[in-house]
């Protein structure tokens, strides 16, 4: 019988899924994990090499077309992104001349592009700096970067971020004319969430806290939270206001007036415009507890404020209400900001001074849009300043003040009142635990997280360990509720239910049994026989 020595050489082969995705809104890219993997910055190419014997062929296409940049959807900026051809091949092709590896690593590389929006502090983080986090980290510092399209300026201005996550120098792939690198890994390009500014918790480990403590920890910024406007009973803090300057344009227009105001309100008050040093400006903004500005890149750098701080932003005339909260005010309450925004009246634009407000400009901003992107950033975005009526803004930084001392009380609240509800609990639990003849006792409770109300926030945990006799009682048992899980639920969730401590007004016990009350000292004793003792009772008789 013959055999087919093509069907047969097909049944060996390995069919793996494709290596390159590039179907995501976003982004797209390659991801080579295990494979001799050859990088040619001359022909811009990746080859990711197969021996013979291998016969491992991909589900669908061998090559691939990839732009490293994490902005796909938008189409100016993607058409500026150089190609990197992505090509799977075999030792036994002889139609395809595979390079020779002239420098090895033993890292992981990812390779990715510093072009289209970069330099702009927003493009900086959205389409590069969050992505890159997303895709590196996992290494924890093992990686070698590959950049294309590099931008000097650019790494001087983030070198510290990108230490933080490689150890390695980083190579100008573009400029490696007579190398070719070979890697055991590569990733062509940058993962990122569906979402700007986001970290999707179902795809990735990491999250915008997360990303924040990194930014902490890699410019030494000192503090986690915002300011304790009250330090004890009577001495009062001030809170720190940054206001965003601009030189050219969204700037405002009365700097002195604003500042004013906001001193007469008790802020202390820095008035700065982000530069090129994103160390000390991230430290400037960590030292504030308020940040407001006109909508614009440099509001990215609430990235740096303190966890609870307020972040104000200015809306310009011009309908940029979904742009706005699209880009800032979203992301901003992922950061565990509180958000406020000013939308800005006709008058307290400079455009009034251009236009008439009967004017288009003012009555129809849509139909200014529909002209074109040049034609709508050129009078909203480049011509733009403002002067705010600062009577009308004055409620403004009057909430945020509202917002700090709120959560102050909050915390007030929780450190001298959350101690009681559980204090009360763990007497009951002994009495009632006690007088059923239970053995060792013990109720433990965190309180310093149980607010008034006596329920628990979503991450509190309350153990109880009881020793117990025939009840049939876990010992040590570990409970982690929900939000809306009762205090009594967990301490009693064991025991005989006499006592109601679910209520939000009272607490009564309703006992059917042997009940002798002391009034001398006060005590209720619940008295059971031998035979009760020995029989157990059952939760809820």
């Amino acid at each position: 019988m013959g055999v087919d020595l093509k069907m047969l050489a097909l049944s060996e082969t390995k069919i793996s899924e494709p290596i390159c995705n590039v179907m995501e809104p976003r982004s797209e890219f390659c991801e080579i994990e295990n494979r001799d993997v050859r990088v040619n910055g001359k022909v811009s190419s990746v080859y990711v090499v197969s021996s013979q014997r291998e016969n491992v062929i991909e589900a669908g296409n061998n090559s691939w077309n990839i732009r490293p940049y994490a902005r796909k959807d938008d189409v100016k900026a993607i058409s500026l992104i150089r190609k990197w051809s992505v090509k799977q091949v075999s030792t036994g092709d002889h139609q395809e001349s595979i390079p020779k590896c002239t420098r090895n690593h033993s890292v992981p590389a990812i390779l990715f592009s510093l072009g289209g929006y970069t330099l702009n502090q927003y493009h900086d983080f959205a389409d590069v700096i969050i992505p890159l986090y997303v895709t590196s980290r996992k290494y924890n510092g093992e990686v070698q970067f590959l950049i294309t399209e590099n931008r000097i300026k650019w790494i001087q201005k983030f070198q510290e971020i990108l230490k933080g996550l490689s150890k390695y120098e980083l190579i100008d792939i573009d400029k490696e004319l007579e190398q070719v690198h070979c890697f055991p890994s590569v990733t062509v390009g940058l993962k990122t969430s569906r979402k700007e500014m986001t970290f999707d918790p179902l795809r990735y480990s990491y999250s915008m806290k997360d990303f924040r403590g990194f930014l902490r920890t890699t410019y030494s910024l000192k503090r986690a939270n915002a300011i304790k406007i009250r330090d004890g009973q009577h001495q009062l803090k001030k809170p720190r206001l940054l206001i965003i300057s601009r030189n050219r344009t969204r700037s405002f227009t009365n700097t002195g007036e604003i500042t004013q105001m906001a001193r007469d309100l008790g802020y202390k008050v820095t008035v700065a415009e982000a530069d090129m040093n994103v160390s000390n400006f991230a430290n400037v903004v960590n030292s504030c507890d308020v940040m407001m500005g006109v909508h614009g890149a440099g509001l990215l750098n609430m990235l740096f404020l303190p966890e609870n701080a307020i972040f104000i932003q200015i809306i310009p005339v011009g309908k940029f209400q979904w742009i706005s909260t699209t880009y800032y005010g979203g992301p901003a309450k992922d950061m565990n900001l509180k958000y406020l925004e000013y939308k800005i009246s006709n008058e307290e634009s400079t455009l009034i001074q251009q236009y008439p407000l009967d004017h288009a400009v003012f009555t129809d901003p849509i139909s200014i849009g529909k002209q074109g992107w040049m034609v709508f950033k050129s009078i909203y975005l480049n011509k733009q300043n403002v002067k705010l009526n600062v009577t009308r803004f004055k409620p403004t930084l009057l909430k945020a003040l509202e917002l700090l001392q709120h959560i102050h009380r909050l915390e007030q609240k929780r450190l001298r009142y959350g101690a009681f509800p559980c204090f009360f609990l763990i007497a009951l639990c002994f009495r009632i635990v006690l007088e059923l003849g239970l053995i060792r006792p013990a109720c433990i409770c965190q309180y310093s997280k149980v607010n008034l109300t006596g329920r628990w926030e979503s991450k509190d945990i309350i153990d109880v360990s009881l020793e117990v006799g025939d009840f049939g009682l876990r010992e040590n048992e570990r409970h982690e509720p929900d939000a809306e899980t009762n205090i009594a639920e967990v301490v009693t969730k064991n025991l005989e239910l006499i006592c109601n401590v679910k209520g939000w007004r009272n607490v009564f016990c309703e006992i059917k049994k042997d009940v002798r009350v002391d009034g001398k000292s006060a005590p209720v004793f619940i008295v059971s026989s031998e035979m009760d003792l020995g029989n157990g009772i059952a939760p809820g008789q």
